[in-house]
């Protein structure tokens, strides 16, 4: 069953020289104009299930599409047909009042939807909890910051269970915690069968994510296909080239014996996302340089770095598994490793036990941008465990090298 089908769709924009002329034409279908072909005869369907990247430089036409798709605009021939009930984030808040409150704000969003108050009213606390902008909810939005915005919008868009959800460029703004959040709701929507059409400059987030590629150009169909074919070709077309990262650590060590916190700067993590039985959990997390208590916030690659845990346990844990993951902000893993994999003897873990854990790693080089590190403890072995805590993205850090041709 195809949830969207395009066929033929052309979206022509007359272009005037002056307000002049633009007044003529509106008022006496008069005037000089050009017309501008912002789409020509485009066609494809997307199944139910389906996530599709559409890709294609400035000017391409990927957000008069998305407009189309959105019911925002009218194509001037051919049609456009979206099954079951749509949400979408277009633009950066785009369908809020800013003088109305976030709640009165997720409220208007979502009756637009077709979604009645009861409705609302359930999914209201969902929405909340996902933007995660405390006492500003009950504020106007034009008081919110750009990163409150998106929060906000985002979580109304996918929040309310849309059949088919529509974003353009959502992975490009916030923190790359609110990122990596935004791709595990995705992933969660991909898994429960919807629908997603997805545009954005990042070919990196077509590839990971994606299930089906468009690549348009000069408001027509340049390449329909998988991924990764479709992207290579493009960049291939704009002349670009995608260095290999290579993820391997050179070692791996890992002391999980008691240690003095010394001067380290601990992050709290009881504000992370993060699930698990609880018999143990990490309270506290701190990127270091290799054997010092100097943080580490920016990463070159090369670099020896420790990684520092404090763990708690509410009850004995015999075998205790300590590990953790790092991630790019498209959720990626780049690196990995725990005391099970590497065979370390990490003795047992009594009831109210604090336990300070220290990883101690060569880091490997990475291209320049933002990176996350979510920490876990188990108990069990590597064939089978029990989660006790893991924490999504307890550190993140910006790898911002001044010769990233050497990454």
């Amino acid at each position: 069953m195809d949830r969207v089908v395009v066929d033929r769709v052309s979206k022509e924009y007359r272009l005037y020289e002056s307000a002049r002329d633009r007044l003529a034409a509106a008022l006496f279908h008069a005037g000089r104009g050009t017309v501008f072909p912002a789409l020509r005869d485009v066609s494809f369907s997307v199944p139910k299930g389906a996530f599709l990247g559409i890709i294609g430089r400035n000017g391409a036409g990927k957000s008069t599409l998305l407009r189309i798709l959105a019911g925002i605009a009218s194509p001037t021939s051919g049609r456009c047909l979206v099954s079951g009930r749509r949400a979408v984030l277009l633009e950066l808040g785009g369908s809020f009042n800013p003088e109305l409150t976030g709640i009165q704000n997720v409220y208007f969003a979502s009756s637009c939807m077709g979604y009645t108050r009861k409705q609302i009213d359930a999914f209201l606390p969902d929405i909340l909890s996902f933007a995660d902008i405390g006492d500003f909810a009950a504020k106007p939005v034009k008081t919110y910051s750009s990163g409150m915005f998106v929060r906000l919008a985002f979580a109304v868009a996918a929040n309310v269970d849309p059949d088919v959800l529509i974003l353009d460029e959502v992975l490009a703004v916030g923190d790359i915690r609110f990122q990596q959040k935004c791709i595990r709701k995705i992933q969660d929507f991909q898994r429960r069968g919807k629908t997603i059409v997805f545009v954005t400059h990042d070919t990196g987030a077509v590839v990971r994510l994606c299930s089906d590629a468009i690549w348009l150009d000069k408001g027509m169909i340049r390449e329909h296909g998988t991924p990764d074919i479709v992207v290579r070709d493009y960049l291939a077309f704009m002349n670009q080239e995608s260095d290999t990262v290579s993820s391997r650590p050179t070692r791996v060590d890992a002391d999980a014996s008691p240690a003095s916190s010394g001067n380290i700067n601990w992050t709290l993590l009881d504000r992370c996302e993060s699930f698990g039985t609880r018999g143990a959990s990490i309270r506290s997390a701190a990127l270091c340089m290799a054997d010092t208590d100097i943080p580490c916030a920016s990463p070159l690659g090369g670099e020896r770095l420790d990684l520092h845990l404090l763990c708690h346990a509410t009850r004995p844990i015999g075998k205790p598994i300590f590990g953790f993951t790092v991630k790019d902000r498209l959720g990626t893993v780049i690196l990995e490793a725990n005391t099970g994999v590497y065979g370390l003897d990490v003795r047992p873990l009594s009831s109210g036990e604090n336990r300070h854990v220290r990883f101690s790693f060569t880091f490997p080089a990475l291209r320049n941008g933002e990176f996350s590190v979510s920490v876990a403890v188990a108990e069990g072995d590597q064939g089978q465990h029990v989660q006790h805590h893991w924490v999504h993205d307890a550190l993140t850090f910006v790898v911002d090298n001044p010769h990233p041709s050497r990454a």
